[in-house]
């Protein structure tokens, strides 16, 4: 049947509309038709837009508006907390142990077992120290119950709890598949092989580091996450995002190629159901100092795209930039293609001078770049006295702190920053002011002065955790979560102008400021329904506020309730 599309296919009813950029349409309603906004209006008003195949949602007590947009997500690494065998929480090494028990049972001899990591999510802040026993897990512990299959505990991501601690734990038979003995030294210097009395191992790693080295040279004969695991993560983390409210990412860290294959997985099975820009990550492992840039950009572009077809919910676009002039990036790297809990390549970062002739070929080209450090800003700025960078949408991510002169670079090259409340706020805040001294707390997230200085803003979560919620009122409270202080007061901004930049902030950052962000006729019908005055709910209470309704291109991922009638 062809759809007339001045007919509404959908017709939300009863709802309390709040467009935060712009002036909230007048009336409860929405009609929808051919994945756009048909019109707004009062129930009343809108049914004569209505036939019989309209499909009614009783909004009643919701509050609806644009969908949000989560400008630095890592949204692939959201599923892949729920594919493992979760010791997560455990408090004791027997209750470890108990667990492992259930999963040997169900599991052949011989094969892999890979638990999730010690500690408590979403932070894992307490990894091993909580437990009963006042100790690590060894091998031996985990023998007791697995001695016919190889078993690794594997380590945080450790930018969850934000400290370069991180411990994983293998068995006997995980060592001996490994070839880990008594021989067998540490990869890296930021790596300890703990032993026994005599000198074996006894299974337990530590590493000074945020991203696991071990994982990726030691232990790379355990299981990584593969594409197929991937595919299926990858719709468990849309339908969370989406339980937030969320309708579109942007991943401005870059992703791996097997992350865009598993994007690619979804699409082709048509249950991709957010609006993604993904970012290529680089591989510099595979350039040379007299790389051509040109043909080595086409290459990575050309290598990230393949067997893609994109659509107006899946776009590839634009290169990730880091400056490592350190052998960490190369070594993590060597277990490629599994990039881990990362999914963005672990040699992503490149020297300086061939990060700078980077930036000058995209600058050449009109390529988007996106950055979340300041030594790339720097080399930008180089290259905007060469090429104006000026139009071209580049992309700063990880706002921490910003003096005027930075403001003032920032404005001059026409970036879009985005920020990381969850961590330069919630998290650090108070480092960043003790650092500083209260004299220069101005600078740090400054949004009040960026906004401004009409420096256009998006907002990220960065997976710590999964809702735009938590930066949203982390921009009102300006408050660290682990000290109770407020951190520069005076660059707070309003709970509308927050949602402002989660809704046309990020549709502006993913291209659509035309045709996203707005409760406007015409506009693609992301929105997403909140059982609560948005406007007015305590910061705090904010936090833990989950969606009930989400809608991506007018197609319903969460509902109260929907009806063939006129719903009355």
């Amino acid at each position: 049947m062809k759809l007339n599309p001045n007919r509404a296919e959908l017709l939300l009813y009863g709802a309390h509309l709040v467009d935060p950029a712009s002036h909230d349409p007048k009336g409860d309603s929405i009609a929808i038709s051919g994945g756009r906004i048909l019109a707004t209006g009062w129930k009343e008003q809108l049914t004569t837009l209505c036939s019989p195949e309209t499909r009614y949602i009783d909004c009643t007590g919701l509050t609806l508006l644009p969908g949000l947009i989560d400008g630095h997500a890592h949204l692939d690494r959201e599923g892949l907390k729920s594919v493992l065998p979760s010791i997560s929480g455990a408090r004791s090494i027997v209750e470890i142990q108990r667990i492992l028990g259930e999963v040997v049972k169900a599991t052949p001899p011989g094969e892999w077992i890979v638990l999730s990591p010690l500690g408590t999510p979403p932070l894992f802040k307490d990894g091993w120290s909580k437990l009963a026993e006042g100790r690590c897990p060894n091998r031996h512990d985990l023998d007791m119950v697995a001695p016919d299959n190889p078993v690794w505990i594997r380590p945080i991501w450790g930018y969850w709890s934000n400290q370069p601690d991180l411990v994983s734990v293998a068995n006997t038979a995980a060592l001996e598949l490994a070839g880990i003995g008594r021989t067998t030294e540490p990869p890296h210097p930021l790596v300890t092989i703990h032993r026994d009395a005599t000198g074996l191992p006894d299974g337990r790693f530590h590493e000074r580091t945020r991203v696991s080295i071990v994982e990726m040279t030691l232990m790379s004969a355990a299981p990584g996450f593969d594409v197929t695991t991937r595919s299926k993560a990858m719709d468990v983390s849309m339908r969370t995002y989406a339980r937030y409210g969320t309708t579109g990412i942007y991943e401005g860290h870059g992703v791996a190629e097997e992350v865009i294959e598993a994007y690619g997985n979804l699409q082709r099975r048509g249950t991709g159901c957010l609006r993604a820009t993904l970012v290529v990550s680089p591989k510099w492992s595979t350039a040379g100092d007299d790389t051509d840039m040109k043909e080595m950009i086409l290459d990575w572009t050309a290598w990230a795209k393949r067997g893609l077809d994109e659509s107006d919910l899946l776009r590839v676009e634009g290169i990730y930039a880091e400056i490592d002039e350190t052998d960490e990036g190369i070594l993590r790297a060597s277990a490629a293609p599994c990039t881990g809990w990362a999914g963005f390549h672990l040699d992503c970062g490149g020297k300086p001078a061939l990060v700078r002739e980077l930036l000058l070929e995209a600058a050449r080209q009109g390529l988007r770049v996106s950055t979340i450090f300041d030594d790339v800003m720097t080399l930008m700025g180089e290259v905007d006295r060469i090429h104006p960078l000026a139009g071209l949408g580049w992309v700063r991510g990880h706002v921490a702190t910003l003096d005027d002169a930075a403001i003032g670079a920032i404005g001059d090259m026409g970036l879009t920053l985005v920020t990381h409340t969850n961590r330069h706020i919630a998290k650090a805040g108070s480092a960043h002011l003790a650092r500083l001294g209260r004299g220069r707390a101005q600078e740090i997230v400054p949004i009040r002065r960026l906004l401004d200085a009409g420096i256009p803003i998006a907002l990220g979560s960065d997976n710590l955790p999964p809702s735009l919620l938590h930066p949203i009122a982390d921009l009102e409270l300006r408050r660290d979560h682990s000290t109770g202080e407020t951190i520069a007061p005076d660059q707070a901004i309003t709970r509308r102008e927050a949602l402002a930049l989660a809704t046309t902030g990020g549709a502006a950052l993913l291209g659509h400021a035309a045709d996203l962000g707005h409760l406007k006729a015409g506009y693609l019908a992301d929105l997403a329904g909140f059982p609560t005055d948005i406007l007015s709910i305590p910061a705090e209470e904010l936090r833990h506020l989950e969606a009930k309704l989400t809608l991506v291109g007018g197609k319903v991922l969460r509902q109260p309730n929907a009806k063939r009638d006129d719903g009355s």
